[in-house]
């Protein structure tokens, strides 16, 4: 597993894609596949496009393209930030029924922080903590 990169889902409210886009190059630089593409959705995606946000078959879409892209991922990254209809907490229960390793970033009271393979860290501390998972993940796969 020495040269292959790890893929990692990125989840936060849909409002904070703009930002979620600085942090892919970031990922990509230190050897992660990013999976999750909603973060490039722009304006112009959207624009008449309201089904994508209230109901309807652009929305049905997106959830099952979603889904997929976070069943492919090795690792889950949660940026707690912005407005959140709940679709990015939903994400982190689907990751944590996967057995995937969930790295929730920023302040949450949410119950699930608990279970094993859930990690969460203040803002400040994400890199830090994502080369910590992936040094432990290539370790366990080293070793079987």
């Amino acid at each position: 597993m020495s040269g292959a990169r790890m893929k990692i889902y990125l989840a936060s409210a849909f409002d904070q894609r703009w930002w979620l886009r600085t942090i892919v190059p970031v990922l990509e630089e230190r050897g992660w596949t990013v999976t999750s593409d909603w973060v490039q959705l722009t304006d112009e995606d959207m624009s008449g496009n309201d089904d994508l946000l209230i109901g309807g078959t652009l929305e049905e879409i997106w959830a099952e393209r979603n889904f997929n892209q976070l069943h492919e991922a090795d690792t889950f990254l949660l940026f707690v930030r912005g407005h959140s209809k709940g679709g990015c907490w939903t994400e982190l229960g689907i990751a944590i029924a996967e057995g995937k390793t969930c790295l929730v970033v920023g302040e949450t009271k949410n119950v699930f922080r608990h279970l094993p393979g859930v990690l969460c860290v203040e803002e400040a501390q994400w890199v830090e903590a994502l080369d910590g998972i992936r040094k432990k993940d290539k370790n366990a796969h080293t070793h079987t």
